[in-house]
Order: structure tokens, then C-alpha cells, then sequence
């Protein structure tokens, strides 16, 4: 059944509002579970709206499952009945801060470390009672006031939503695992158990150079310039050579420069501390220098540790640049300054940090002792794309030879991301055809149709140039690198 979707006056994370007239289409009652199809497939609760709020053929979505569900008011979404089991036990985390999740920046180590959770937390916990969810899922959980409940008729549904009116702030939870696994409803007997976030942060080790298509070069480069130091630490002392202390990872966006430094953290079995640039930033005195400080300091306690720093453009702009707030973030670039030049003991201690907008960053940081080398991080040749997609099309189910060669050839500019959101769309469309027995060439055919690359040549032409040009626009100075 296909309705219009209309902005509901009450925003929920598990329920929508049907006319009776949709009611009755459907067949029923309310509290009933729904599945909900816009460009995301996600299960709502059945609410009766208030009488003249809807009209037939119309649905009521509050704005965050607008969001989550990929859909705005006045488009069309598909709703039908569903079932789902109950979940047994669900594995999460939660913060009052900021949404958890693999990105999730050192900030949330401090947070997570408390032995019992806030009672804000309990609380938010309490009111996903018959919550429809399943791995994966990122869910805000904001206070309420009277208004918003009071045209709630059912009892059943509105016993979980009273939780949030004695919430003093919004809870942001991920949830990690379910028991059973899959879509499950949460019910009263539901056990929530609390992930531990290192775990979950570090849960892609399994990542290696094995798994990275093509860049040969930039592996055996990265080998040279960080395993060697701590692999071969006794020939280094021998011939007196300093370690690289650390790598500047440049190119365009999806090139895998994330998965290039999980992949060095597993070859080295090193402890990873994963860092978002922009998640530094805090307009308190001294609290972004703090962060930098805590970062190092527990990067020292590991016998091997590689701090990787994703979006290093956002924290390291060139000193005086960054107009009325250049002052902060001056002194947050002097912190890291400080804690690279090895006030402390950072034998063991490897930063990479990765950036696509080199020209941005403060000419201090690539002298040696700092970012010894920047390696540039290439657009994937033919060679490469055809490692990539034979790494994504790997133990896929496939009705017959592929010829991935002949698709590589005709995927000039896709990035490494580019590949893989090529195979994802191919899949779909492969496992929504009836009796599908796997992947044809007609697939990845319709796919590429679909999928284009997701840089132009304006953007490809500007990191060309960044590179074997001027190398820091900034300064004009050229800047040591590989590749």
C-alpha cells in the first residue's frame, strides 16, 4: 500500500500515524507493526492519528524517522503488516554526548569507561520498550513534554514514551548486536547489555594489505617507512637510524586511505587509536589541548600503538588562517606539535594521519622528526580496479563468468568506494530477481549505468597538481613524499 508521507505534530523513533481510513485498508489495529519502505526499509508501531490531521492516502512521520527512513513529507513510501521476534538481549552503546559508532573519535573512550550507566541512560533505555531495531541502527532519544503525549490513546504505547518526559537530555545509542540476530522488537523482558567500545572500535582489525586492491607501491612504501622500525627495531639501533615518527596520507576521498592504516595496524599487531579530526574541537579553554595530550599518553602505555588521524586537515590548518577562531585551533596544532617532538617517550608510537586537502595544512608539520614522509594515495589504475572488484566480488554468489577485466577497463576515475557502491548496486539488483541464482555480467552492466564516479576531472586535476606541481600551495615548498 503506497501513502503520501506528511510531517507528523509528534516526532518518535518507532512510530507512525495512519487515518482510520488506513487502518482499516491495512487491516490493523493500533500498536501493529509495520514495515515502512522510502529509500531505506525500516519497521514502524502503528499510532491512530488525531481526527482531521490525516486525510486518506497519507501517512504521519516525525522528522528523525523521516531521516533515518531516507524520506520526505509529500513523497510516497510502501507500508505493509510485519512480524518480528522479540529480542532476547540486545548489545549496545550509549552516550549523552554524541552518536557512538565506528567512527567514534577517542572523545568517547573517557565517557565509556564509567563502571553504571546514567540514569538519563537507563531512562532512555526504558522507552525503546517496543522499539523495532537491529544492528547497525543509530537512534536519538530526546526528552518530551505533556503536549507531545497527550494525543496518545493507547496505554501500551504510551508507557515506554513517559521514560522521556523526566529525561534531562537527548541519549544517542548504537545498537551493536541483537539476540536473535536480524530485525527483532524490543519488549520488557528485553536484556541490554553494554558493548565495550575499544572492541567496537577495533572490531575491522581483520583488515589487511591482502584486502586493500592494488596500490602496491603505497604498501611496500608503508612496509619500508613504519613496520620496518619495529619489525627490524635491533638493525635500526645497530645503524643508529631514527624511525619514522610519522605518515601523511594524501589523495581524493575513497581511495582507502582508512583501510590502508587498519591494514599497518594488523601487520604490526598494534593497538589502534582512532582519531576524527573534527571531533577534537572544543570551545572550552584548554580542553582540545587536553584531548591531544590524553591521546599520546595512552598511546605511550601500549608496547605498539598507531594513532590514526582521519580528517587531519581540520585540526592542522596553517597558523593564522582560520580567521576569528584561528587562535584555538593554533594552539591545538602547537599541542600536537609538541607531543610529536617527543616530550614524552614515543618509542613504539607511529602517527598516520590522512587528509585530501593538503594545501591546508601548516608547512611545521612536514619537517622531519614530524610527518617524515606524505605518500600520495592514487586514483586506482585499471590493474587496481580490477584487484578492487575481484576483492568485493569475492565469495558472492555468481550464475556465470564474469568478466571483471572488461569492467575495469570501463571504469576509468572510480575510486576504490566507487567500486564497491558499484557492486553493492549490482547485488541488489541481482538478489531482486526472482529465483536469482547469482551475479551475470547483466548486472554489473545496469550498475555502471547507475553508478558514476564521484569525482569530475576538475577535482581529479586539483590533487594532481597539489602533488606534482607545487606540492604545498601554502608555501610553495615542495614537500618529501612517495608515490
Amino acid at each position: 500500500m503506497k501513502l503520501v508521507v506528511k510531517m507528523s505534530g509528534y516526532d518518535s523513533e518507532r512510530m507512525i500515524e495512519l487515518s482510520p481510513a488506513g487502518f482499516r485498508a491495512l487491516g490493523i489495529k493500533e500498536g501493529a507493526l509495520l514495515k515502512v519502505r522510502g529509500r531505506r526499509t525500516l519497521n514502524a508501531l502503528a499510532h491512530l492519528a488525531d481526527e482531521g490531521t490525516l486525510k486518506e492516502g497519507e501517512i504521519g512521520i516525525g522528522s528523525q524517522f523521516q531521516a533515518r527512513l531516507g524520506s520526505m513529507t509529500g513523497s510516497e513510501v510502501e507500508v505493509a503488516p510485519d512480524t518480528l521476534p522479540v529480542a532476547e538481549r540486545v548489545q549496545f552503546l550509549a552516550s549523552n554526548d554524541a552518536m557512538p559508532g565506528e567512527g567514534a573519535s577517542y572523545m568517547m573512550r573517557e565517557t565509556r569507561q564509567r563502571k553504571e550507566l546514567s540514569s538519563n541512560i537507563r531512562l532512555a533505555l526504558a522507552a525503546l520498550t517496543h522499539t523495532p531495531l537491529k544492528r547497525g541502527d543509530s537512534l536519538s532519544i530526546t526528552p518530551l513534554d505533556m503536549a507531545e503525549i497527550g494525543g496518545l490513546s493507547s496505554t501500551e504505547l504510551t508507557a515506554p514514551e513517559m521514560q522521556r518526559l523526566v529525561m534531562d537530555g537527548t541519549v544517542y545509542v548504537k545498537i551493536v548486536d541483537t539476540l536473535p540476530p536480524g530485525a527483532v522488537i524490543c519488549g520488557p523482558d528485553t536484556e541490554w547489555c553494554e558493548a565495550d567500545l575499544k572492541q567496537f572500535l577495533h572490531g575491522n582489525r581483520e583488515i589487511s594489505f591482502e584486502m586493500v586492491g592494488g596500490l602496491n607501491s603505497v604498501k611496500r612504501q608503508l612496509r619500508q617507512a613504519i613496520e620496518g622500525p619495529i619489525l627490524r627495531a635491533k638493525d635500526y639501533a645497530r645503524w643508529k637510524v631514527r624511525p619514522t615518527k610519522g605518515i601523511l596520507l594524501f589523495g581524493p576521498p575513497g581511495c582507502g586511505k582508512t583501510m590502508l592504516a587498519k591494514a599497518v595496524t594488523k601487520e604490526l599487531e598494534a593497538e589502534l587509536i582512532y582519531v576524527k579530526g573534527a571531533e577534537i574541537y572544543n570551545p572550552f579553554f584548554g580542553a582540545s589541548e587536553q584531548i591531544v595530550k590524553d591521546i599520546f599518553r595512552d598511546a605511550r602505555t601500549y608496547p605498539r600503538c598507531v594513532i590514526f588521524w582521519d580528517e587531519f586537515d581540520a585540526v592542522a590548518t596553517a597558523r593564522g588562517t582560520a580567521g576569528s577562531n584561528s587562535r584555538l585551533f593554533d594552539t591545538i596544532l602547537n599541542q600536537i606539535l609538541v607531543e610529536m617532538d617527543g616530550m614524552g617517550n614515543n618509542d613504539g608510537v607511529i602517527v598516520i594521519a590522512a587528509t585530501n586537502r593538503l594545501d591546508q595544512l601548516d608547512p611545521a608539520l612536514t619537517r622531519p622528526g614530524r610527518f617524515d614522509f606524505t605518500v600520495r594515495i592514487p586514483l586506482p589504475d585499471e590493474n587496481d580496479r580490477k584487484e578492487i572488484l575481484e576483492i568485493y566480488l569475492k565469495e558472492k554468489p555468481c550464475a556465470e563468468k564474469l568478466d571483471v577485466k572488461l569492467v575495469a577497463a570501463r571504469t576509468n576515475g572510480y575510486t576504490g568506494a566507487d567500486l564497491e557502491n558499484l557492486v553493492r548496486v549490482a547485488a541488489l539488483d541481482a538478489m531482486d530477481e526472482p529465483d536469482s541464482t547469482g551475479f551475470k555480467m547483466a548486472h554489473l552492466e545496469a550498475a555502471l549505468q547507475k553508478c558514476k564516479p564521484s569525482l569530475t576531472k576538475e577535482q581529479v586535476d586539483y590533487y594532481e597538481q597539489m602533488i606534482n606541481a607545487k606540492g604545498n600551495p601554502s608555501t610553495g615548498k615542495r614537500l618529501p613524499m612517495y608515490g
